[in-house]
Order: C-alpha cells, then sequence, then structure tokens
C-alpha cells in the first residue's frame, strides 16, 4: 500500500485518470438492501494522496471508467422495491434459461449493462467547471 485516504463510507470500483494524476472513487459502497446517503465520487490527487474534490450523484454508482477522452463514465445502481426486483430476477433467469447463454456471457451482458447509455452519467462538464479534467 502506498497511501491510505479515509473513506468512512467505504468506495465501489475505482478507476485513475489516463495520465495517472487523479484517482475517482464512487462513495460511499453498496450495503446489501440500504439506499446510500449522500452518493459521491471522490477524487483523489495522486501526487499529494488527498480528495480535491467531489462530485454528487442522484443515485449510488457501483463504478467508474476513465473514457480515452478523458471524460469519467459513472455505473449507477437503481433501487427498485423488493417486489419489483424478485420479480425482474425471475424474468431474466427465464430468459437466460429459455436462450441458453453461458455463465460467460451472462457475466459479460451485466458487465456492460452498468456502462449502458441509460445508465451512465458523463461527468465531464462538471469536472471542467471544478477545474479536474482527466
Amino acid at each position: 500500500m502506498i497511501a491510505k485516504i479515509e473513506s468512512p463510507g467505504g468506495t465501489e470500483e475505482s478507476s485513475i485518470s489516463l495520465e495517472e494524476k487523479y484517482a475517482y472513487f464512487p462513495t460511499p459502497g453498496t450495503q446489501f438492501g440500504k439506499i446510500p446517503e449522500s452518493p459521491q465520487v471522490l477524487i483523489s490527487d495522486t501526487a499529494i494522496d488527498k480528495i480535491v474534490a467531489r462530485i454528487a450523484l442522484e443515485s449510488g454508482a457501483l463504478s467508474t471508467y476513465v473514457a480515452g477522452d478523458g471524460k469519467i463514465l459513472v455505473g449507477e445502481d437503481r433501487y427498485v422495491n423488493g417486489a419489483a426486483a424478485k420479480r425482474a430476477t425471475v424474468r431474466a433467469r427465464l430468459q437466460n434459461k429459455q436462450a441458453g447463454w453461458s455463465n460467460r456471457y451472462r457475466k459479460d451482458a451485466a458487465h456492460s449493462a452498468r456502462f449502458s447509455r441509460r445508465q451512465a452519467r458523463i461527468h465531464g462538464e462538471h469536472l471542467r467547471g471544478i477545474g479536474v479534467r482527466g
């Protein structure tokens, strides 16, 4: 470990800018059955190992990804009520069995869904406004 940066709520899948100047951490970490309070992306300057900026989010984030043009994609977690989630899970299992998908394909599809157009938020404009451009 090179450095430790405090994040009381924990973090999820982080990423680093292409020039390795900034690291991006979605917080708070996901807790099953709980909707996160004040979800945000913490931006750390890797030279000084300190949080230099924060981006507020509308809903909890699972992962961050820095695109080739420097924009940050944030995979958000969508919360639904328990009954709807259970129906969606059962429906997905049925579709997987009917289509005969392999486990590998299901994992790839789930990963791609995290960065789908519907769920991804591009925060390049926010970063330009606070002077942190990846």
